[in-house]
């Protein structure tokens, strides 16, 4: 028996389990508790079964052609790094390690624009393993969004943007009604778990064209159940657009629909849509 104290799935045996089948199930803090499961352990007490440590975080790249760098283990004798594409599929990227540093070059022409997903490895001299997902962001000439304190307003590319929202318009042929209304931001919650389609591409190209602006939010179940992978597309659809005034975390997020969501879940949440848009 064991408290774990941080908020992260692992777990880690103080000593080497010893050859056998084991046996384990988790009592949460609120009294559940999960059917006993098993595997078996093989190697010898001895061996060193533990992979080199792999950190990586997900990352804004300004310039198509930087260096994604990330740190491992010192005992790392090499690095791989895979893209993955578009279409679905993967391609094989240029990554080199020197101590604890590495490094994964772009693929040729730089960083997508949008959202990217690298497939990491690490491996040390035991041909013990590990393995992570890196997330890398890349947009040209985006406009620097700047919010000031209370009554001053909001500045994009250095420019005031006297924000002036509205709920719930979703709609292409609505937008000259709103904008004559002299609204010049929209949102709407029916697209938190859209697909992410030419539809959605044609009512943003609308609102650029009337250069009004909206906030984007994201569906709650990914953020409350951390499908990152749903949240970071979202990101990459977005983030190009010359449209986006700002990322609408979440609404009530301690209480709403009885699903709340916890603090440590939200800001992990919050710091990695930060990064890959910063």
């Amino acid at each position: 028996k064991r408290v774990c104290t941080n908020d992260l799935p692992f777990f880690t045996a103080e000593s080497p389990l010893k050859p056998g089948r084991w046996y384990w199930r988790v009592t949460t803090a609120s009294g559940f508790v999960t059917p006993v499961r098993s595997f078996v352990q093989t190697a010898s007490a001895a061996d060193d079964c533990t992979g080199p440590e792999l950190h990586c975080a997900p990352r804004f790249m300004s310039d198509a052609a930087k260096l994604y760098g990330f740190t491992v283990g010192s005992d790392t004798v090499r690095v791989t790094a895979r893209i993955v594409l578009s279409g679905g599929g993967e391609t094989g990227l240029d990554a080199r390690c020197r101590g604890t540093v590495a490094g994964v070059r772009p693929p040729q022409g730089g960083w997508p624009i949008g959202v990217s997903r690298l497939l990491l490895t690490a491996e040390d001299k035991r041909g013990n393993t590990a393995r992570a997902t890196a997330w890398v962001s890349h947009a040209p000439n985006l406009p620097q969004v700047r919010w000031g304190g209370e009554g001053e307003a909001v500045t994009v590319g250095g420019r005031p943007f006297e924000l002036v929202a509205l709920y719930g318009v979703d709609r292409e042929d609505d937008l000259d009604r709103v904008r004559a209304l002299g609204f010049n931001c929209v949102h709407s919650y029916a697209r938190d778990g859209a697909v992410m389609n030419g539809r959605i591409a044609a009512f943003l190209d609308a609102l650029e064209a009337r250069d009004m602006k909206t906030y984007v939010s994201f569906h709650r179940e990914d953020v409350r159940r951390a499908r990152y992978s749903r949240i970071a597309e979202k990101i990459g659809f977005y983030l190009p657009r010359r449209c986006l005034l700002a990322w609408y975390l979440s609404d009530e997020p301690e209480t709403h629909d009885f699903r709340p969501v916890p603090p440590k879940v939200f800001k992990r949440y919050r710091d990695f849509v930060r990064a890959l848009d910063p």
